[in-house]
Order: C-alpha cells, then sequence, then structure tokens
C-alpha cells in the first residue's frame, strides 16, 4: 500500500535525521511517531526538527488531498526535559514529569505547530 510506504519513508527520514546512538523513533499513532533524544538540550531539539522538517521535505511526496500542502510536510511538538546544572547529582536522572504529563505536553505542542499552519516546531 502506498501509506505503508510513506510512513517507512517518514520513518527512515526521522531515524537518519537524529545521530544519536541512544535515540528513539516509534510510530505512535496512525501517523504520528514519538522521537525520543536521551540528554538532548532544547537548543539542539530545534536544529534536530529543522533537519526532520527539511529532510521530510526534500522526500517530496505527493499529498493530493492535504488542504494545506501538495506534498507531505510534518508538524512536530517539542518536550525538552533539561537537568540544571546546579541540581546536586543525586537528583539528576529523577523524572518530575509523569510520563504521561510528558506526552500530554508534547501533544499540546503539536496541536501549537499544527494551528501556526503545520509543517514547523513548537514547544
Amino acid at each position: 500500500m502506498a501509506g505503508d510506504a510513506v510512513l517507512k519513508s517518514v520513518a527512515e527520514t526521522l531515524s537518519n535525521s537524529c545521530l544519536g546512538s541512544d535515540d528513539l523513533i516509534a510510530r505512535y499513532g496512525g501517523e504520528e511517531f514519538a522521537v525520543i533524544l536521551p540528554g538532548t538540550t532544547s537548543d539542539s531539539l530545534a536544529t534536530i526538527a529543522a533537519r526532520i522538517l527539511r529532510n521530510v521535505t526534500y522526500l517530496s511526496i505527493a499529498h493530493e488531498k492535504s488542504q494545506c500542502s501538495k506534498t507531505l510536510t510534518v508538524s512536530i511538538g517539542m518536550v525538552c526535559l533539561d537537568w540544571s546544572e546546579t541540581e546536586p547529582e543525586s537528583m539528576r536522572g529523577e523524572t518530575k514529569l509523569s510520563a504521561t504529563s510528558f506526552l500530554e505536553k508534547a501533544d499540546a505542542a503539536l496541536y501549537r505547530a499544527k494551528n501556526a499552519g503545520r509543517n514547523c516546531a513548537k514547544f
């Protein structure tokens, strides 16, 4: 199916856009992916998101049914969990957010990107 081929192409592009050895790309929903980038700062995250946007654009996958663009685009919701250098070593690595609230923040950022016209990344 064409849809499966598109999903595979996007997944490969996501994987190639992330350079860390611990990075994880997973299909999260029908057409949604989660990209987990351990140890990534918010500045680096923005750079990687820009790379993903550019690389998906380079795919030039036709999307005639879209009201936004004739080629496939992505919208990215970003959340970064930065550990402050001032925190004691014993506190680093402890979760300050539950996994559910972290995903909720990412989802809210995704909808900010969609509402901003799509094909962009938002915190």
